[in-house]
């Protein structure tokens, strides 16, 4: 899956886990959180925490320059997803992320 935001925009990006054991049905008591980096693996967001309702996570990504590092550049990124499951804490992804310039 590839997500493509426009340079300059906030948006969420929708994250759907789906839990093949069936005991988890909503991920608002797991701590979600999430990373966001670029192709260096420099992290633009570290441990952000996301909103959920049920087992979608929404993870907002601020491309503006008012975003945690600034405008972010035209390019590639990845997005993991994370949570805390008892003692385990998984980390799914990546979420391939590309912005892009529309103009």
């Amino acid at each position: 899956m590839a997500v493509y935001l426009a340079k300059g925009t906030q948006e969420i990006i929708p994250v759907d886990i789906e839990d093949i054991t069936a005991v988890i049905s909503d991920l608002s008591t797991l701590s979600p959180k999430y990373d966001f980096l670029d192709t260096a693996d420099v992290l633009i967001y570290n441990q952000a925490t996301a909103t959920t309702l049920g087992m979608r996570m929404d993870c907002l990504i601020d491309a503006s320059a008012s975003g945690p590092s600034g405008l972010l550049p035209v390019g590639r990124y990845r997005l993991f997803a994370c949570f805390t499951v008892g003692t385990e804490q998984p980390r799914l992804g990546p979420i391939d992320v590309f912005i892009i310039d529309r103009n």
